[in-house]
């Protein structure tokens, strides 16, 4: 069976979500009809689409009843709420146009209640699930976190992983080639991360041991950050106070983010939080062995000592330790960067992600939420 499914979410900038829903859109096998809603008006990540597709809201402007309209107008089936402030809003869409269906993707930490009370916190999630057919975590981390924040809708909650389109290694260009193309030399040691540039994200650490490598005399490590975020002033003033202009590189995000994975030679992320981390997924795809905190979802994606290490969140030491390893030892990081892609191919693919969210939308009770309606709605 085939859908018109609307992928709601908070913004549409260049980041691994929006990656994901424009590979989806382009690579889906099923005959689905895809459609985007975004909350907050956005259009930096429309480079990403591959694939034409309807936009069908693009900021909060609309009323409610020309927005319910636009999704009658073609014939929604299925809204696909990413993040809790597309859930909240396709909650309250959801009531006005029972035809529709409603699975909410958590994928990070909006799940945590740090800007309202507790109680109000957990009202939202319970009133939101109702209208929920299918609350789909990214991650066996996020699955126990959603359990315990709505035990009375275990029966709701499944998980799938995230998955990447992996490029055949015929349409990669050489490490060589992607440093040339980048200016960056073939002999500096390339360290690289694609990430949002926010306090979570944790970079003032990577700079700190990007700082302290240097200084032990490893003064061919560059250090390469491709993206965007309101930490990107900070981060330049760290940079530049730390003397480290020819040793950390900042760079916006853009729509060619496998051109930097090929040029790296070795994946770090220092995130205080992950769920399903689609960077990291990308980078193995990219034959990169992964350096990452054990926070989160990391070590269901990082397989310690196999396709990468694994370290204790914030600690310095071993975050430096574990990098030394793998940049005295090419052989062991190309080694492990070959296990890597073995492994995304295997367990993280898009084609299997999107099948495991086909069989959801057949299996799922339709209108589960029939029965909660506002009153006088049909």
């Amino acid at each position: 069976m085939q859908y018109n499914i609307l992928h709601l979410i908070p913004l549409f900038e260049i980041g691994g979500l929006q990656r994901q829903i424009a590979n989806w859109v382009a690579y889906d096998p099923t005959g689905n009809r895809h459609f985007l809603g975004i909350l907050n008006h956005s259009t930096e990540g429309f480079v990403l689409i591959k694939k034409e597709v309807a936009v069908l809201f693009n900021g909060n402007s609309q009323s409610p009843d020309s927005l319910i309209k636009s999704l009658v107008d073609h014939h929604v089936q299925i809204i696909v709420a990413h993040n809790r402030a597309a859930w909240d809003k396709a909650a309250t869409i959801i009531q006005e146009f029972p035809s529709c269906r409603l699975f909410f993707v958590a994928h990070g930490r909006d799940l945590q209640f740090s800007h309202e009370a507790e109680s109000a916190f957990l009202d939202r999630l319970h009133d939101n699930s109702v209208f929920t057919e299918k609350l789909i975590c990214t991650s066996r981390f996020l699955e126990s976190m959603v359990r315990d924040l709505v035990p009375k809708e275990q029966s709701k909650i499944v998980r799938v992983y995230n998955g990447v389109a992996v490029a055949s290694p015929d349409h990669m260009a050489t490490r060589r080639q992607a440093k040339d193309a980048l200016g960056i030399p073939a002999d500096r040691f390339v360290a690289g991360t694609v990430t949002r540039l926010a306090s979570d994200k944790n970079l003032h650490f990577l700079i700190g041991a990007v700082d302290l490598l240097v200084k032990q005399g490893k003064k061919d490590i560059l250090l390469l950050i491709l993206g965007n975020g309101k930490e990107e002033a900070s981060l330049r003033d760290r940079i530049k106070d730390a003397r480290l202009d020819d040793h950390v590189r900042l760079e916006p995000a853009n729509e060619n983010v496998g051109a930097y994975y090929t040029a790296f030679d070795l994946y770090v992320n220092c995130s205080t939080f992950e769920s399903c981390s689609m960077a990291i997924l990308e980078a193995m795809s990219y034959r990169l062995a992964v350096l990452a905190p054990i926070v989160g979802g990391n070590k269901e994606l990082v397989i310690d000592g196999e396709v990468g290490f694994l370290y204790p969140s914030n600690d310095l030491g071993a975050f430096v330790e574990k990098f030394e390893l793998l940049y005295r030892d090419s052989h062991l990081c190309g080694q492990l960067g070959s296990k890597a892609r073995e492994y995304v191919v295997e367990n993280f693919g898009l084609e299997k992600m999107i099948g495991e969210y086909q069989t959801i939308f057949h299996s799922s009770r339709y209108g589960s939420h029939r029965g909660c309606l506002r009153a006088g709605r049909n």
